[in-house]
């Protein structure tokens, strides 16, 4: 079994983790997710990010492979204010871009004023998007 990048992006700080299970196993298929962290930051970079993972699952999906089931979240997904208009623009960035499940953890970012980070993930835990992308936040 391992667990390694297969592809790094280094402009657009991608890496792409897969798990193969070794042959002779009797538990079947591959597990491929992305590791997403620090997006908070409106703008140019978090979208050349999003659209570079949007841009690897075609192919994947195009090329018969097994595509990307999740997006791990570490942390530091909305910097300065938490608000809905902070979590449209992410949507609109980010979110839209790659329909799967986001399984997020908070950051320091994310923690900042007096817990009103933290609500703001939590309020959000189990949102569905019209592109089918899913906020998960049991934080």
């Amino acid at each position: 079994m391992g667990l390694g990048a297969s592809s790094v992006h280094p402009r657009e700080r991608i890496v792409v983790l897969e798990r193969s299970r070794p042959s002779g196993s009797s538990i079947s298929g591959n597990v491929r997710f992305f590791v997403a962290g620090d997006i908070g930051q409106p703008g140019l970079g978090r979208q050349r990010v999003a659209q570079a993972m949007s841009h690897l699952q075609r192919t994947w999906m195009s090329s018969g492979e097994v595509p990307a089931t999740f997006v791990v979240g570490t942390g530091d997904q909305v910097y300065g204010k938490a608000s809905d208009s902070a979590f449209e623009q992410l949507e609109a960035e980010v979110l839209r871009h790659l329909p799967v499940p986001w399984v997020v953890c908070l950051g320091n970012h994310d923690v900042k004023n007096k817990y009103a980070g933290w609500a703001w993930h939590s309020a959000r835990h189990g949102v569905r998007g019209p592109s089918g992308w899913s906020w998960i936040c049991p934080a």
